[in-house]
């Protein structure tokens, strides 16, 4: 079978070195300074010298036990580092084979707040069952919710993302939550409200003098 070949611009691989704390005196004796592969789209270079530069999805690929590709290990802040990236979990993916793919389905499962999609080819789930079923039983505890944003509305969200520094699903679910109180709160004023006037309690002085 011949190999094939892009005919246009083949983008660039650039290889980095980095040194993961986590690995660190690991007990497995596992080396610490890893190699990361990274391919980078045609016209990434071109796209960094104007004045907003282009920023792109990323796709990590983790590497299965024994193989023979890059080491993988502690490298989601070293590239959003290193490279124009796009915040956000929707733009985020994790993919993998044999032990990668297993490990991609814990990442997805267990840091829903990163990714936004995950793939698993032959992972070894099998043998992995107890861990994952534990995980698996929070990832569906969760579920999805797609909201529609107004031009300015995605504006502000944005705007206070980058200033706080938190995912935009953060903040969305921060707001939900708050409104969700207001709105039982409300309903439990509007319910007790006819009983505390038949009892007397017409302002908050006629509360405030029997409770003190």
């Amino acid at each position: 079978m011949s190999l094939k070949r892009p005919r246009g611009d083949p983008g660039t691989l650039v290889v980095l070195e980095h040194t993961s704390k986590i690995l660190k005196g690991n007990p497995l004796g596992d080396p610490h300074l890893r190699k990361l592969g990274v391919w980078l789209p045609p016209g990434y270079d071109d796209g960094g010298r104007s004045a907003r530069p282009k920023r792109y999805p990323v796709l990590y690929d983790l590497v299965g036990f024994t193989g023979s590709g890059l080491a993988h290990a502690n490298w989601k802040p070293f590239v959003d580092g290193e490279f124009r990236t796009l915040e956000g979990r929707e733009h985020r993916g994790c993919f993998g084979k044999s032990s990668g793919g297993y490990g991609s389905i814990i990442h997805g499962m267990q840091y829903t707040k990163y990714w936004g999609a995950i793939a698993d080819h032959r992972g070894l789930c099998r043998a992995c069952y107890t861990v994952l079923r534990g995980s698996l039983k929070r990832a569906v505890a969760m579920s999805t919710l797609t909201i529609r944003l107004d031009p300015a509305l995605e504006k502000q969200l944005n705007v206070v993302a980058k200033a706080t520094k938190r995912q935009k699903s953060e903040i969305v679910r921060d707001a939900l939550r708050r409104q969700l109180a207001l709105t039982q709160f409300r309903a439990l004023r509007s319910a007790s409200l006819p009983l505390a006037e038949a009892a007397g309690y017409l302002t908050d002085e006629d509360v405030f003098r029997d409770v003190s």
